[in-house]
């Protein structure tokens, strides 16, 4: 289960798998309609419930199930995403589940959330500790069902870092963890890409010095990530190296009459 047929990372994440995995295996993508999954309407969340349903009648049929799981992608509340993703689960005969977003459930960072009240910034304060309640509780009722699911059916969790699939294992007490790279393309593509491609098929850098050293960064934008992290290294660095960020808002978080993104205005 994924995004497939959409501008999505995870979208993209799998139709690189897929591509891998095909000649190998019989595999079959049960898209994710975002259109289903994230509306709020009384009346659409009854039909993307019935579409999770068909699906998981479909599961009993396959030897092993993988869910792509970013939480946003199963629905908008809490309790769209819990809802789906135990039933899920509960039909797969054999689960693994692809974790691309880690939730912290230890809460709130109160210390943050007070210094951000000592400098007066009490909305952002509100919202640092609404974020941290609602990641602490879907990161919990999440870790609760595969601990759960693996007393009684082959379960996995696949990560992406070494880091990540220690804390699953030690701290959130799954039996089953593995991390694979977050890899796009194998070797022979990448290969043929460097090959094809050069600054020339990017008109911004042909205003950029032929020996400058080009640092990338790549993906949606957005706050999580950091890239004011790497924006500030620039200033450590020597001036023929140049910063690049290869990416845009993501189309979920784009909102209606808002003339550009708050996040982008902030880095610019």
């Amino acid at each position: 289960m994924s995004t497939f047929d959409e501008l999505c990372g995870i979208a993209g994440y799998t139709r690189a798998l897929e591509r891998q995995l095909r000649p190998a295996f019989d595999i079959q993508v049960f898209y994710l309609d975002q259109y289903l999954m994230r509306s709020t309407q009384r009346r659409v969340n009854r039909l993307a419930d019935r579409e999770i349903k068909a699906i998981c009648k479909a599961l009993s049929g396959f030897d092993a199930v993988n869910i792509q799981l970013e939480f946003g992608t199963l629905g908008m509340t809490q309790r769209q995403i819990m809802r789906r993703l135990d039933w899920l689960c509960r039909a797969a005969p054999t689960l693994s589940v692809t974790f691309h977003t880690i939730l912290d459930d230890e809460g709130p960072a109160w210390g943050d959330v007070f210094a951000l009240l000592g400098q007066g910034k009490v909305k952002a304060a509100r919202n640092m500790v609404f974020g941290g309640t609602k990641n602490r509780d879907l990161a919990r009722k999440t870790y609760g069902l595969l601990r759960r699911m693996q007393r009684s059916k082959p379960t996995r969790v696949i990560v992406h870092t070494r880091r990540d699939a220690r804390m699953m294992k030690d701290i959130h007490r799954i039996n089953e963890v593995l991390h694979h790279p977050l890899a796009f393309i194998d070797g022979e593509t990448a290969t043929e890409a460097r090959a094809a491609v050069s600054r020339n098929d990017f008109p911004l850098l042909r205003q950029v010095p032929p020996d400058a050293k080009l640092i990338g960064t790549f993906g949606f934008v957005s706050g999580y990530k950091g890239f004011e992290t790497a924006i500030e290294a620039m200033r450590y660095l020597p001036e023929d190296h140049h910063l690049l960020i290869f990416g845009g808002i993501h189309p979920q978080t784009i909102r209606r009459h808002e003339p550009r993104d708050p996040y982008i205005d902030r880095l610019l």
